[in-house]
């Protein structure tokens, strides 16, 4: 195996296990929200990356896209500042303003192999979850 092929392994390896991480954040979510609107909508950072999109599309099983004005924080702050001085009546400008492009639907097959990687990723934190008091305590 090159080197190339074993960093390209090990970036998708971290992107899966932060998958893996947000995955488990969104199940608590789903179990409290009465509605989960959807698709996902990704937008700078991780969006740029086609790969991780995918992952989390198929991990999550659920569609996702991508705004296509990628303007983020900036035109949020704009949007904020125009509805506290009253220049927009309120937030539905942000709906207006968002365009989106780039949708990728999950796929089955692989939200299933997921399911599997994603119960090991659960056994391995409730098995290590104390190490992680004895490294707090190292700190202190």
């Amino acid at each position: 195996m090159s080197l190339n092929h074993t960093k390209a392994h090990l970036v998708r390896a971290m992107m899966e296990g932060v998958a893996y991480a947000l995955y488990d954040s969104y199940l608590i979510i789903e179990k409290s929200c009465s509605k989960i609107n959807l698709p996902i909508v990704f937008n700078e950072g991780g969006a740029k990356s086609k790969l991780w999109r995918r992952i989390i599309t198929d991990l999550f099983n659920v569609p996702t896209v991508v705004v296509k004005s990628r303007i983020g924080a900036p035109m949020g702050d704009a949007i904020l500042a125009g509805v506290a001085t009253g220049i927009f009546k309120d937030f539905s400008i942000a709906k207006e303003k968002a365009q989106y492009i780039d949708r990728i639907e999950p796929i089955k097959e692989n939200h299933d192999l997921y399911m599997n990687y994603f119960k090991i990723y659960k056994n391995l934190y409730e098995h290590t979850k104390s190490e992680f008091d004895d490294l707090a305590a190292l700190r202190n």
